[in-house]
């Protein structure tokens, strides 16, 4: 797929990430990663430029996206594996229980060749009760209802700025341009407001900047803030609703606006560089210091002591 015009649009993760602008276009990741690490990464990372940026799924990835492709009823359907145990295994004939053995690492070539993901047959169900939890958690949260309003699943939102090229993928996009859209996260740790403030704070609220100023162009209106339904993957499988407060998103904001900068600048010289060349002094924190004063007092104790 190759898009020259702005818009709202449908297609694969595939498409999508392998972006579908002409010439290219920039994404939530590469400009977080031109922020925060440096413009040569950013070259490296993105698929029409440096073009390395392919991503190999391990399991806990593989387990969030089973699961946010249930929630969402889109993106890559699970197969669970066939392979049993040969018989000179002490569980011969008994499904296997990881992806260690040939026949096993085989199938799950061919399962991913077919664009769908492999998952183990004793841990299917267990992906199945943490959607529908997940579903059934968003549905009595009072921010989480508008989920399920009129709307569209991984919408791609492409738009232009001064000849560049951006794009988003929503993962779940209201039909209303004033209602909040979501962005689904799953996580191996806890979803607790507290727990999970720093991921927000660190990166989902560039997130919100970046997809709010994406719909702002393309709909014209202001949106409400990106809302994050967060998962965990496992039991009792409980739910949390995050989103970046006003102040959090003025930052992020501004951060979203040098990061766009700096990629012009990249773009129309052609020049991508690494981290500055200077050393980075490191100073000690506070609590650092306050730690040696103590240890120095204890030290003196014991030489009295040991007097």
């Amino acid at each position: 797929m190759s898009i020259t015009t702005p818009g709202i649009y449908e297609m694969s993760a595939e498409e999508y990430h392998a972006d579908c602008c002409e010439p290219f276009s920039l994404s939530r990741g590469v400009a977080h990663m031109l922020l925060k690490e440096n413009p040569r990464k950013a070259w490296h990372s993105h698929p029409k430029l440096g073009g390395k940026g392919n991503i190999v799924p391990n399991k806990a990835m593989d387990a969030g996206s089973m699961v946010h492709g249930l929630i969402l009823g889109a993106g890559a359907e699970m197969q669970a594996l066939t392979s049993v145990y040969g018989p000179k295994h002490e569980s011969a004939g008994e499904p296997v229980r990881n992806f260690m053995t040939k026949e096993a690492k085989t199938e799950c070539v061919a399962i991913r060749k077919a664009g769908r993901i492999p998952v183990l047959a004793h841990e299917e169900q267990q992906i199945r009760d943490c959607s529908f939890a997940g579903v059934a958690q968003l549905s009595e949260h009072p921010d989480g209802k508008g989920f399920f309003e009129p709307g569209q699943a991984e919408a791609v939102v492409v738009w232009q700025e001064d000849g560049l090229w951006f794009r988003i993928m929503v993962d779940r996009l209201p039909d209303n341009p004033r209602a909040s859209p979501y962005d689904l996260k799953m996580t191996k740790m806890s979803a607790a407001p507290g727990s999970w403030d720093r991921r927000l704070q660190g990166i989902y609220a560039f997130q919100d900047a970046f997809y709010r100023r994406g719909l702002r162009a393309v709909r014209g209106v202001e949106p409400g803030p990106l809302l994050f339904p967060v998962v965990e993957l496992t039991e009792p499988y409980c739910m949390a609703m995050h989103a970046a407060a006003p102040s959090l998103r003025d930052i992020a904001e501004r951060q979203v606006e040098r990061a766009i900068r700096q990629w012009r600048t990249c773009v129309q010289t052609n020049n991508w560089p690494g981290y500055p060349a200077h050393t980075a002094w490191v100073e000690a924190t506070g609590w650092q210091i306050n730690q040696a004063d103590e240890d120095d007092l204890r030290d003196e104790f014991y030489q009295e002591q040991a007097a």
